[in-house]
């Protein structure tokens, strides 16, 4: 609080000041006595006692004054350290539930992240990774970086409930990913509109593009863990089993993929109606692709989204599905 401008040379001023005042307030009640009654000796007397009195009443007053004005000011003063104690106490309180928040908000963190089935030290990694990212990089890198966090954030949050994950367009990533980490079974069906190109299966199709072959060492790796795949090619349309499409079976053969071809007529009349390309990974993750009508016969067909359904109810279904499929596709090669 401030001083108000008091220091001892003021203190001395102000008490010669009122010195002052009360000598004069007692001159002129000397004067006026002396004035009322100039013949009588015993008035000089009275005189100097009421000017004296007169001075004191005078000085004790100014002194009053001053108390009061200095208990005002003081009581102002009060009053504003009072409300700036009681504001700083206010804002220390909130800043202290605040960091406790924090501290209780990354301790119930860090408890769901050591509950998690998923790795800790991969979650860890993640969040440190994310952390490098600073306010400082380009704005194009950060907001790329903030998509990429909160569509990853999604995936999980859809995974963990059951939900269907979709992505707009042909995700690679996910096949791939998938096939690297199964651990049992590999379900899979190849439909003429999904695999094939111009010419049937081969020109154009999956499996002579770089996703196809990739898709191919991955199935072959993942047959070395002693995952079991299983392919059911179905011609939906008319199709010769012409070289490159043989070719296409003996490179699944050839790794170890058990092949088995459907035609039209041997497809369940309940099924072909509503045939969908799809691959059900260790009977508890379905990978579906959508593609768009053609117009034309010519030229692979355009994935238009891919799903993952990991709802059991739903994934149970494919499998049901892909169990009558191959129940009624003819091995490949033929036996016999």
């Amino acid at each position: 609080m401030a001083d108000n401008g008091f220091t001892p040379s003021t203190f001395k001023s102000q008490i010669i000041t009122k010195v002052g005042v009360s000598a004069l307030f007692g001159l002129v009640a000397f004067g006026l006595s002396a004035a009322l009654d100039a013949k009588t000796s015993e008035s000089v007397l009275l005189g100097i006692g009421a000017s004296v009195f007169v001075s004191g009443v005078a000085f004790l007053t100014q002194f009053l004054i001053e108390v009061d004005q200095r208990v005002g000011e003081a009581r102002t003063g009060l009053r504003g350290l009072e409300t700036s104690f009681t504001n700083h106490i206010d804002a220390t309180q909130k800043l202290i539930r605040d960091e406790f928040a924090k501290i209780s908000e990354a301790t119930q963190l860090f408890g769901l992240v050591e509950a998690s089935a998923l790795k800790t030290d991969a979650m860890t990694q993640l969040v440190k990774n994310a952390t490098t990212v600073e306010y400082s990089t380009p704005s194009l890198i950060f907001d790329f970086a903030q998509a990429e966090v909160a569509r990853l954030s999604g995936y999980l949050k859809d995974l963990g409930q059951g939900g269907d994950v979709t992505y707009e367009g042909e995700d690679r990533d996910w096949l791939l990913g998938l096939t690297k980490v199964a651990t049992q079974t590999i379900d899979a069906t190849s439909l003429t509109t999904v695999d094939a190109g111009g010419r049937g299966f081969v020109d154009g199709g999956l499996w002579t593009s770089d996703l196809g072959q990739l898709y191919l060492e991955a199935q072959r790796e993942a047959i070395r863990r002693g995952v079991e795949i299983r392919r059911v090619f179905i011609m939906d349309r008319p199709v010769q089993m012409d070289l490159e499409f043989t070719n296409i079976l003996d490179e699944h053969v050839a790794i170890g993929v058990q092949v088995r071809t459907l035609m039209p007529n041997d497809i369940m009349a309940t099924r072909r109606a509503t045939l969908f390309d799809f691959i059900v990974f260790d009977g508890v993750l379905s990978y579906q692709a959508t593609t768009a009508s053609r117009v034309a016969e010519q030229g692979r067909p355009i994935i238009v989204t891919s799903t993952l359904v990991s709802n059991p109810t739903r994934v149970t279904e494919r499998i049901d599905r892909f169990h009558d499929l191959w129940a009624n596709g003819k091995p490949y090669p033929p036996i016999g």
